[in-house]
C-alpha cells in the first residue's frame, strides 16, 4: 500500500505575480518608515498611569494552576510569546 505524502504549500509560494515583497523592497520600506517614526522617537514613549503591572498580571494568571508547572510555563513564555497559550 502506497503512503500518501501531503505537500506543505507554505514552503512553495505561488508562482507568477505574488503579493510578496522582496527582501530589498522590505528593507527599503522599513528605512522609509524611520523618517516617520525614528528609533530615537520611541525613547519618549511613556506608559499610561492606569496600565497594569505585567508581573502582577502573570502572577494573577497562575491562580489555580499546578505549582510545579508554572516554571515550565514561564520558560516557554521566555522562548516564544505564543508557546504558553
Amino acid at each position: 500500500m502506497a503512503k500518501t505524502v501531503k505537500k506543505d504549500k507554505s514552503l512553495n509560494p505561488p508562482k507568477g505575480d505574488t503579493p510578496y515583497l522582496s527582501i530589498d523592497e522590505r528593507t527599503a520600506k522599513g528605512r522609509a518608515l524611520r523618517d516617520v517614526a525614528s528609533r530615537a522617537s520611541h525613547a519618549g514613549w511613556k506608559a499610561d498611569k492606569n496600565r497594569h503591572d505585567s508581573v502582577q498580571l502573570l502572577n494573577e494568571s497562575n491562580v489555580g494552576r499546578i505549582e510545579e508547572f508554572i516554571s515550565i510555563r514561564f520558560g516557554r513564555m521566555a522562548e516564544s510569546p505564543f508557546a504558553f497559550y
